[in-house]
């Protein structure tokens, strides 16, 4: 059973900010830090401005937080396209955590073995990652995790480099093994344009078919916005979904 809470378009963007608040608070309280994994995309965006200016936010300790990235493009950090330079912009530049806490992903160095080996022993020593964030595109994929590419198999390591030959670009992305190692993910879908792929998703779920089926359920909260919802609900039985 797929657990979809399914929330107003007017408030998608507020209470998925607040619940990444509530779960970075939770974390220090129990173990005096958070490692939080960031996602790209325009929906993460609004979130993290959203964060930037809620007046909640002062009153965590970010001294206490670790950020991290669950995937990244090809291009210098500073580049319009990386994910690193929205989280910056929109989130990060707000904040009081310390630069050394701050873990991107120099995807062009990466791309290189030894690049991959220092990012795989920087994850392999840190703590249990306490919240990552991911979003779903309109094949299914998650992360830089897109059908039909070699990183799908991958299980021996935490991150590798992946040839997404759709875009025809070169993507750095967190695996499945590092995803699904997580204390708790968060699966954000918003918008009318992801409704056909999510009623897919969730209909075809034991199939496999899509990158997005293989994070696994429990302790995953899919967080979904009316619209992207339309169809799951017009199409399947809605008493098979938590609220």
């Amino acid at each position: 059973m797929l657990p979809l809470r399914i929330i107003d378009n007017n408030h998608f963007i507020q209470q998925v900010g607040e619940y990444c608040l509530a779960h970075i608070q939770q974390a220090i309280a129990e173990r005096n830090q958070c490692y939080w994994v960031l996602a790209g995309g325009n929906t993460p965006k609004k979130i993290y401005t959203y964060i930037a200016q809620e007046k909640k936010s002062q009153h965590i300790d970010w001294q206490k937080v670790h950020i991290l990235f669950g995937d990244e493009r090809a291009v210098p950090l500073d580049h319009a396209e990386s994910n690193f330079k929205m989280a910056k912009d929109a989130l990060l530049q707000y904040l009081t955590i310390p630069a050394t806490q701050i873990y991107p992903i120099y995807a062009e160095d990466t791309l290189r073995a030894e690049g991959i080996k220092q990012y795989q022993q920087l994850l392999m020593d840190m703590p249990v990652m306490d919240l990552v964030l991911l979003g779903m595109g309109e094949d299914g994929h998650t992360a830089s995790l897109f059908p039909q590419t070699t990183i799908l198999q991958t299980t021996q390591t935490y991150i590798d480099k992946v040839w997404v030959d759709k875009l025809k670009t070169w993507r750095v992305s967190m695996t499945y093994t590092a995803i699904n190692a997580a204390r708790k993910r968060a699966v954000l879908v918003s918008g009318k344009s992801k409704c056909h792929i999510l009623s897919k998703v969730v209909a075809t779920w034991e199939s496999k078919q899509y990158p997005i089926q293989s994070v696994q359920i429990e302790n995953t909260d899919w967080l979904i916005d009316k619209d992207a919802s339309e169809c799951v609900v017009q199409s399947l039985d809605i008493n098979r979904f938590f609220y």
